[in-house]
């Protein structure tokens, strides 16, 4: 009786960290109170020693503490961790999200404007200061002059 009861504790002990470390981002909702920001949806995994030296290096710089702060909402999205997606038409998990906006590369850096829109993306490992050009480069909505080419 006392093992079935142990058994049964660990197992909803188990099942109320799935349930509390699972997470629901409606990028729909989100786009709407951007005001003049953009969204940057970071999108990693734990076991990658690029998208941990770009949490350790790059993201603790202090230039782009800033420009992040002053001028994006972040994402943070582990695409092997649970959690649900939503983003225009498509809703499903974090891996699916990857997929569905075409990234299979590790770390990916993907940037959404306020009109809903993926307006730009990077993949791959970047350094500060190849970094914090990539958010200039956003926040000054270059890709707008792309575009008109």
């Amino acid at each position: 009786m006392i093992i079935h009861l142990l058994k049964n504790t660990v197992l909803l002990f188990i099942l109320l960290q799935v349930s509390l470390f699972a997470q629901e981002i409606n990028i729909n909702s989100l786009s709407k109170s951007l005001s003049n920001k953009h969204l940057l949806i970071f999108l990693h995994t734990t076991d990658c020693g690029y998208c941990e030296s770009m949490i350790e290096f790059t993201f603790d710089d202090k230039s782009v503490k800033n420009s992040l702060k002053n001028n994006f909402v972040f994402i943070d999205i582990d695409v092997k961790k649970s959690g649900t997606v939503i983003y225009k038409d498509f809703k499903g998990n974090n891996k699916e999200f990857a997929e569905y906006l075409g990234r299979a590369i590790y770390p990916s850096n993907v940037f959404i404007d306020v009109n809903n829109q993926n307006v730009y993306a990077v993949s791959g490992y970047r350094d500060e200061d190849s970094f914090i050009k990539t958010l200039h480069y956003v926040e000054n909505k270059n890709y707008l002059d792309e575009d008109r080419k």
